[in-house]
C-alpha cells in the first residue's frame, strides 16, 4: 500500500484485485463510505479477471452508501477500432478480460 498526501488530497496505490487491502487503505486515508462519491474506473477493470472486476464492483456498491461508478474501459470489440485495439493487446501479450462479455455499454450497466 501506497499513500501519498497533499493538503487536499489523498492518492492510494492498491492493488485492485486484493479488496481487504484497498478497504484498509481507505480506513487509513480517513474515507467515508458515507459522503457521496465518485468512483472512476478509467482502463482498470478490464484488466482483472471478470470475476475479481465483479467483486470490485459490488464491494462497491456494498460499501458505498452514495457512489456513482463510471467505467471508461474498452468497449465494441468486434467494430472496426475494436478488432484493431484488440489485436494491439494480443501483441502485448495483455489480455482485456472484460471486453468479451461486457461488450457494450448497455452490458457494463446490466453487470
Amino acid at each position: 500500500l501506497l499513500q501519498l498526501e497533499g493538503t487536499d488530497y489523498k492518492l492510494l496505490a492498491v492493488d485492485m484485485n486484493d479488496l481487504q487491502m484497498l478497504d484498509l487503505g481507505l480506513t487509513k486515508a480517513n474515507f467515508n463510505p458515507t459522503v457521496p462519491t465518485l468512483v472512476l474506473s478509467e482502463v482498470v477493470i478490464t484488466y482483472l479477471t471478470n470475476e475479481r472486476s465483479s467483486a470490485l464492483i459490488k464491494w462497491a456498491a456494498d460499501s458505498l452508501s452514495s457512489a456513482v461508478f463510471v467505467i471508461y474501459e474498452q468497449i465494441c470489440p468486434d467494430d472496426p477500432f475494436g478488432l484493431v485495439m484488440r489485436q494491439h493487446f494480443r501483441q502485448l501479450n495483455s489480455t482485456l478480460h472484460a471486453v468479451a462479455q461486457y461488450p457494450d455499454a448497455k452490458a457494463q450497466q446490466k453487470r
